[in-house]
């Protein structure tokens, strides 16, 4: 229907294993579900049949374990659906194999996943957690537990499916060890651009001529302008009320949702005003997706006609009583004036040719949008006198660039010629480098404590691990400037720190194998379920 969904499995034990929680990730407002379908229809999936109450409840597993920091938030309401797709044939796989987890295997993987120490959640109560998802994303308890039971048995299953490649001999951990922890002596010379700015002098002649050279440069941005319907979700709260009061337990949620959040949560406010606040979210969360299953039901009575043009959506919109509307054009770095829509509007707004004119529904702070395109509106170049301080500025930069580069070179050679009395620290700032040690450097470095300098240690372990012991690095850019490097003398690790680091690594190596087993067989049954096909061929 609208575009085939963009693969992205070929990383899908990334879902399953989990990472070091980087940061409480918060990318959700409440109700803007960028998920699963919510049309009515069932899906068959593995041959077992899921309703869309679960493909949703899987969507909304999905959210909590990017906002977890256990995987990345997806880049498109399309990968978000394939995600929640993906876990569904994963709790089919679990049936298929037996696998059940229960209260107590379940608190332990939170335990050990969620609350463990040293992650930002350490020290807080499940319910804590859970409070802070529902208050940030609109989510539940309940969701959350389902995720953690749901997640530990994705890790038996791995274990199962990876058995056959957990096989690792002594040599290979040996082999890997030294690899990771040889250790070299760094020494990093830094220039910045800027330090060169004031020797910049501005020749017309030669401004102009940088102007002419990038006239391209200096086009007006493209534009484009689009029609659109709104399907706003202010149009649903009194529709998402009745739904929800209907609920014989409606009122027993609100109170739990209450008792668990605490009397701290809503400060300043008695308990009916805050057990007022919570019913609010509910509804307002519900009349997104009644919202959401509107324009996506809008959407499907004109995609697939042709032709496909405004003509058919406008008549389609008139039919259900909906706006055509149409934007001011605007370029990538701006927002449409006069609606409420954030990039996610303009990412799809570009995205539309006169060809594929339809978009799917884009989600906004006020409901849903349609978009159709109506034109693209190519940039014009614009004269030198228009855009003389933006050349003036790029091109002190360009040359402070180039000054910048031709003394890196000139103390590459001075470093590399170095004689024994010359040391590669008093040589750099001679030259107006800024000087700094790694004395330990080696491929597991992240951080570099006491380095004042803008580098980043994955760059100097990739770099460092292509030079000779002893040797100077070429001019290398970094952060608005260049680096040299000096590599030290390299120091294997000792038999005492490789007795010590063994275990972990065998366990490393073992995880990393098993991760690749089962990735192949994944894939695999993706292609066996009919999820590939669903994908490449979705019917609504």
């Amino acid at each position: 229907m609208f575009g085939t969904i963009r693969k992205h499995s070929t990383v899908l034990w990334m879902i399953i294993i989990t990472a070091i929680i980087v940061s409480f990730v918060v990318y959700f407002t409440p109700g803007g579900s960028r998920g699963a379908r919510e049309a009515g229809a069932n899906i068959t999936l593995d041959g077992r049949t899921f309703t869309q109450d679960q493909l949703n409840a899987a969507d909304r597993e999905t959210r909590i374990g990017a906002m977890l920091g256990l995987s990345r938030a997806p880049e498109s309401n399309e990968e978000s659906t394939q995600r929640a797709l993906e876990r569904l044939l994963l709790l089919s796989k679990l049936d298929q194999y037996g696998i059940s987890v229960g209260h107590e295997a379940t608190a332990a993987w939170i335990r050990a996943r969620i609350l463990r120490d040293g992650s930002p959640l350490a020290g807080m109560t499940f319910d804590q957690v859970a409070e802070r998802i529902t208050k940030t994303a609109g989510l539940s308890a309940e969701d959350l537990q389902r995720f953690a039971r749901n997640q530990a048995g994705f890790e038996i299953l791995l274990e199962t499916i990876g058995a056959s490649g957990a096989l690792i001999t002594p040599q290979e951990v040996e082999s890997a060890f030294r690899r990771d922890n040889e250790k070299s002596e760094l020494e990093v010379a830094y220039i910045a651009n800027s330090n060169f700015l004031a020797k910049v002098t501005l020749n017309n002649d030669a401004v102009t001529k940088f102007y002419s050279n990038r006239v391209a440069a200096y086009r007006s941005p493209d534009r484009v302008q689009v029609h659109y319907v709104r399907i706003a979700t202010s149009n649903y709260v009194a529709e998402a009320e009745r739904t929800l009061k209907a609920i014989p337990a409606f009122d027993a949620q609100i109170n739990q949702a209450y008792q668990r959040r605490g009397t701290n949560f809503y400060a300043g406010l008695s308990e009916t005003e805050a057990k007022g606040r919570i019913r609010q979210e509910i509804f307002d969360q519900e009349a997104f997706k009644l919202a959401k299953r509107k324009a996506y039901g809008f959407i499907n009575t004109y995609y697939d006609s042709e032709p496909r043009t405004a003509g058919a959506m406008a008549a389609k919109a008139k039919a259900a009583g909906l706006e055509l509307n149409t934007t001011n054009p605007f370029s990538r770095e701006e927002l449409p004036v006069g609606i409420t829509v954030g990039p996610e509007f303009v990412e799809a707004a570009f995205s539309l040719t006169a060809e594929e004119p339809y978009s799917a529904a884009v989600t906004a702070p006020d409901g849903y949008y349609s978009l159709c395109f109506d034109k693209k509106l190519p940039g014009t170049a614009q004269a030198f006198a228009d855009v003389r301080e933006r050349v003036e500025k790029e091109f002190r930069e360009d040359q402070a660039r180039t000054l910048a580069r031709e003394a890196a070179d000139k103390f590459h050679q001075a470093a590399t010629n170095a004689t024994a009395s010359q040391s590669f620290s008093s040589l750099a700032e001679l030259s107006g480098f800024k000087v700094a040690k790694v004395p330990a450097l080696t491929l597991r470095t992240t951080t570099l404590p006491g380095v004042e300098l803008p580098v980043e240690a994955r760059t100097l372990t990739a770099m460092a691990s292509n030079m000779e012991t002893n040797s100077v690095s070429r001019p290398q850019f970094a952060a608005d400037g260049l680096m040299v490097l000096r590599l030290g003398a390299r120091t294997a690790p000792t038999a005492v720190e490789l007795a010590a680091g063994s275990a972990e690594y065998r366990g490393m190596l073992r995880r990393a194998r098993e991760s690749e087993v089962f990735n192949d067989w994944i894939m695999r049954q993706m292609e066996l379920s009919g999820m590939q096909n669903m994908l490449r061929n979705p019917t609504r």
